[in-house]
């Protein structure tokens, strides 16, 4: 059996290697060639001389405690932060890595260790410009782990606790926002005291800070206190959260702010709105709604066109609201219109909701009877509904006229606006033609307003000569010739 460890060639492959990668204690025996390894003398012959151990004072690395290894004299101890290590940054439970340090010795070179058995530290070791000068142990330095109890529910009766790591300067790393959420809460602000009257200013939570936990009883515990909502809200508080916002059926909304509504902003809304709307006394102007009838069955039109049984809305105004409603199927039975709600089903709450602005309505040539229109001013169709308080002003009323020939071969379209109660007639915008006891409505290119009641309409194949007059009462006259 062979006493040779490594040729020449395969010596320097392992001192590169050595130099690299540092050799572990607990594996003195590098592998060589077959079943030959070095030892730690093997490893002091080359001039390795210099042992250093890294005591992990409670801590681990690979489930080891402390690492032994060799480096030569005048040359730095391998930083453990660094990728060309063995070594490694220790871990520990409830604990952060902070710094290795010299551990301490007699004048006989011996460690000294403190009443509980532990090495003692001495100065902090900086790896890029230190150098031993002699055999050493290096102690771990470890900072308490933070932690964060956070309070919420009614009376604060929930709490859970969260530890937070630090940083090797000690400052703390950071939570997720999860961490400051619960199942079927809502967080609205959050509070140093219990009291909330040292509000945090930041929602969900700012960065941690050290002065977060110093400030606290023990300097490490920082309890946090929600103001919460029972179930799930969407809390606005800024008007680009609202004018963004997409209003499902159960949608509930919180409002922290007076929202003004940009001219773009398109606020979608359900056919049937069941959530909880809590204004806090909040307004919201210049919304602007546009419905349209969908099916023969969809009767019902306003901001919300239906609002359902277990709808709460309460403490809102709705300033400058703009509705319009298309009512595009002449077939529809009826159509119920109202500025807040085309209906209000039974036992839907509303209470204190103040509500201003306008509405108009056109309707398509082939309408024929105006009596299936209803606008019955805050709410279109009320079901047995809880109602009270709040307001409601209709600024302006744009409606559709229909204005026969006196032949009734045509029916004009117009519309009229009606203010503090006076009617006063507008522009005409369709057309249709009695053809086979109904009326159809002609293809319509352009329409020209020639002056005040008189109009040139440019049909697929024929223009027509339109002239309406406002005889008084609510009586309209209309006369149509082909030009």
């Amino acid at each position: 059996m062979t006493t040779k460890i490594l040729t020449k060639s395969r010596n320097k492959i392992w001192l590169a290697f050595i130099a690299s990668v540092i050799t572990v204690l607990a594996l003195f025996g590098l592998t060589g060639c077959g079943n030959e390894s070095l030892t730690e003398d093997d490893i002091i012959a080359m001039g390795y001389k210099i042992a250093v151990v890294f005591d992990y004072n409670g801590g681990t690395v690979k489930d080891m405690r402390q690492t032994k290894i060799r480096i030569k004299e005048g040359s730095k101890v391998p930083n453990p932060n660094t990728s060309q290590s063995t070594v490694g940054i220790p871990v520990r439970d409830a604990y952060s890595f902070k710094n290795f340090c010299v551990a301490q010795t007699d004048e006989n070179g011996e460690l000294l260790r403190d009443a509980e058995g532990n090495l003692i530290p001495g100065k902090v070791w900086d790896f890029e410009k230190d150098i031993p000068d002699g055999n050493m142990t290096l102690v771990a330095q470890w900072w308490d782990n933070y932690s964060v109890v956070l309070h919420y529910g009614d009376n604060y009766v929930y709490s859970k606790q969260r530890s937070v790591s630090r940083m090797q300067n000690g400052d703390p790393t950071f939570l997720l926002e999860s961490d400051f959420t619960a199942a079927n809460f809502t967080f609205l602000d959050y509070y140093y005291d219990r009291e909330q009257t040292q509000k945090i200013d930041k929602v969900p939570m700012p960065s941690l800070t050290k002065e977060m936990f110093e400030n606290s009883d023990d300097g490490l515990t920082l309890h946090v206190w929600g103001e919460t909502l029972n179930g799930i809200y969407t809390v606005v508080r800024k008007a680009e959260d609202f004018s963004s916002l997409v209003i499902d059926s159960n949608t509930n909304i919180y409002l922290d702010t007076d929202v003004v509504l940009p001219d773009n902003a398109k606020v979608m809304f359900p056919d049937t709105y069941n959530g909880e709307f809590l204004g806090r006394g909040h307004t919201i102007s210049n919304l602007k709604r546009e419905v349209a009838s969908m099916n023969n069955s969809d009767y019902y039109y306003g901001i919300f066109k239906n609002i359902g049984a277990s709808a709460k809305i309460s403490d809102i105004t709705f300033k400058n609201v703009a509705l319009k409603v298309d009512i595009t199927n002449p077939s529809l039975s009826e159509a119920n219109i109202g500025l807040l709600a085309g209906r209000v089903a039974k036992d839907a709450h509303i209470s204190e909701v103040n509500i201003s602005g306008s509405v108009e309505y056109e309707l398509t040539a082939g309408f024929t009877d105006l009596d299936k229109i209803r606008f019955n001013g805050k709410i279109g169709v009320d079901q047995g509904a809880f109602i009270s308080g709040g307001s409601y002003t209709c600024t302006s009323f744009i409606g559709s006229e229909i204005i026969y020939t006196a032949d009734k071969q045509y029916a004009v379209y117009a519309k009229y606006i009606e203010q503090n109660g006076v009617k006063v007639l507008g522009d005409v915008y369709d057309l249709a033609e009695l053809f086979d006891g109904s009326y159809s409505g002609i293809r319509i290119r352009t329409i020209e307003k020639i002056s005040d009641g008189h109009y040139r309409i440019n049909g697929r194949t024929v223009v027509y000569n339109v002239t309406i007059a406002d005889n008084g009462d609510d009586k309209y006259s209309a006369t149509v010739s082909i030009q």
